[in-house]
Protein backbone atom coordinates (compact mmCIF):
# COMPACT_ATOMS: atom_id res chain seq x y z
CA UNK A 1 0.00 0.00 0.00
CA UNK A 2 2.66 2.45 0.78
CA UNK A 3 4.29 1.56 -2.64
CA UNK A 4 1.29 2.34 -4.51
CA UNK A 5 1.37 6.11 -2.66
CA UNK A 6 4.70 6.78 -3.02
CA UNK A 7 4.28 6.22 -7.11
CA UNK A 8 0.99 8.59 -6.96
CA UNK A 9 3.03 11.38 -5.36
CA UNK A 10 5.91 10.91 -7.93
CA UNK A 11 3.42 10.51 -10.85
CA UNK A 12 1.73 13.68 -9.94
CA UNK A 13 4.96 15.70 -9.17
CA UNK A 14 6.20 14.65 -12.62
CA UNK A 15 2.91 16.21 -14.17
CA UNK A 16 3.42 19.06 -12.08
CA UNK A 17 7.21 20.21 -13.03
CA UNK A 18 5.80 19.06 -16.87
CA UNK A 19 3.16 21.69 -16.29
CA UNK A 20 5.34 24.19 -15.30
CA UNK A 21 7.91 23.41 -17.81
CA UNK A 22 5.07 24.06 -20.58
CA UNK A 23 3.66 27.18 -19.51
CA UNK A 24 7.28 28.41 -18.81
CA UNK A 25 8.22 27.89 -22.42
CA UNK A 26 5.17 29.36 -23.45
CA UNK A 27 6.05 32.94 -21.49
CA UNK A 28 9.89 32.32 -22.32
CA UNK A 29 8.78 32.24 -26.26
CA UNK A 30 10.57 29.16 -26.83
CA UNK A 31 7.20 27.50 -27.21
CA UNK A 32 3.91 28.93 -29.05
CA UNK A 33 0.69 28.16 -28.69
CA UNK A 34 -0.42 24.98 -31.63
CA UNK A 35 -3.35 27.23 -33.42
CA UNK A 36 -0.96 30.50 -33.05
CA UNK A 37 -0.31 31.31 -36.47
CA UNK A 38 2.96 31.09 -37.93
CA UNK A 39 5.66 33.40 -39.01
CA UNK A 40 8.85 34.05 -40.52
CA UNK A 41 10.92 36.94 -38.93
CA UNK A 42 13.72 38.28 -40.49
CA UNK A 43 15.86 41.21 -38.70
CA UNK A 44 18.51 43.34 -39.10
CA UNK A 45 20.49 46.87 -39.27
CA UNK A 46 20.80 48.57 -43.15
CA UNK A 47 20.45 46.72 -46.13
CA UNK A 48 19.70 42.96 -46.45
CA UNK A 49 18.57 39.87 -48.06
CA UNK A 50 17.15 37.09 -46.52
CA UNK A 51 17.59 33.36 -47.45
CA UNK A 52 14.97 31.58 -49.87
CA UNK A 53 11.85 30.22 -48.42
CA UNK A 54 8.53 28.62 -49.65
CA UNK A 55 5.55 31.00 -49.20
CA UNK A 56 2.05 30.82 -50.34
CA UNK A 57 -1.69 32.21 -49.11
CA UNK A 58 -2.40 35.45 -47.82
CA UNK A 59 0.43 36.76 -44.76
CA UNK A 60 0.16 39.55 -42.55
CA UNK A 61 3.32 41.98 -42.32
CA UNK A 62 4.29 43.09 -39.12
CA UNK A 63 7.49 45.04 -38.88
CA UNK A 64 9.42 47.68 -36.96
CA UNK A 65 11.93 50.45 -37.52
CA UNK A 66 14.03 52.63 -35.30
CA UNK A 67 16.73 54.78 -36.86
CA UNK A 68 20.64 54.18 -35.08
CA UNK A 69 21.79 57.41 -34.99
CA UNK A 70 19.96 60.84 -34.30
CA UNK A 71 18.58 60.93 -37.89
CA UNK A 72 15.86 60.13 -39.90
CA UNK A 73 16.07 57.07 -41.52
CA UNK A 74 14.34 55.23 -44.14
CA UNK A 75 12.91 51.38 -45.19
CA UNK A 76 12.00 49.83 -48.25
CA UNK A 77 11.55 46.42 -47.94
CA UNK A 78 9.75 44.18 -50.93
CA UNK A 79 9.49 40.01 -51.52
CA UNK A 80 11.23 39.41 -54.67
CA UNK A 81 11.35 35.34 -56.56
CA UNK A 82 14.98 34.01 -57.53
CA UNK A 83 13.19 32.25 -60.17
CA UNK A 84 11.48 35.15 -61.88
CA UNK A 85 12.22 39.05 -62.17
CA UNK A 86 8.71 39.83 -62.62
CA UNK A 87 7.65 39.50 -59.03
CA UNK A 88 8.46 41.88 -56.55
CA UNK A 89 5.37 42.51 -54.09
CA UNK A 90 6.43 45.66 -51.86
CA UNK A 91 6.09 44.64 -48.42
CA UNK A 92 7.05 48.38 -46.66
CA UNK A 93 8.29 51.61 -47.58
CA UNK A 94 8.15 54.47 -45.10
CA UNK A 95 10.51 57.43 -43.09
CA UNK A 96 11.30 56.17 -39.99
CA UNK A 97 11.52 59.65 -37.51
CA UNK A 98 11.96 57.12 -34.56
CA UNK A 99 8.12 57.98 -33.34
CA UNK A 100 6.45 55.71 -35.63
CA UNK A 101 4.12 53.09 -34.53
CA UNK A 102 3.45 50.99 -37.15
CA UNK A 103 0.51 48.92 -37.63
CA UNK A 104 0.44 45.53 -39.69
CA UNK A 105 0.15 45.19 -43.26
CA UNK A 106 -2.89 42.94 -43.78
CA UNK A 107 -4.20 40.47 -46.63
CA UNK A 108 -1.14 40.55 -48.89
CA UNK A 109 -2.01 37.91 -51.44
CA UNK A 110 1.60 35.99 -52.42
CA UNK A 111 0.94 32.97 -55.06
CA UNK A 112 2.74 29.53 -54.47
CA UNK A 113 6.83 29.61 -54.49
CA UNK A 114 9.20 28.03 -53.36
CA UNK A 115 11.93 31.00 -54.15
CA UNK A 116 10.89 33.75 -52.43
CA UNK A 117 13.23 36.21 -50.61
CA UNK A 118 13.00 39.41 -48.76
CA UNK A 119 15.29 42.45 -49.81
CA UNK A 120 15.29 45.07 -47.39
CA UNK A 121 16.86 48.84 -48.45
CA UNK A 122 17.31 50.73 -45.18
CA UNK A 123 19.38 53.05 -42.84
CA UNK A 124 17.29 51.47 -39.57
CA UNK A 125 17.34 48.73 -37.73
CA UNK A 126 14.85 46.92 -38.34
CA UNK A 127 12.33 43.80 -38.44
CA UNK A 128 9.65 41.91 -40.61
CA UNK A 129 7.66 39.82 -39.56
CA UNK A 130 5.27 37.27 -42.35
CA UNK A 131 2.83 35.59 -40.22
CA UNK A 132 0.41 33.16 -42.72
CA UNK A 133 -3.21 33.96 -41.70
Amino acid sequence: MGFGIAAGFVLFMLVVVLAVAFLFAIVAGGLTWPFAPRGSLFAGTGPATSSSMRLAGTYTVEWTAQPTSPSACHIDAGLFSSGSSSVYIPLVYTPVDGNLDPGPIRAIEVPARDDYFIRVDSGCAWSIRLVNE
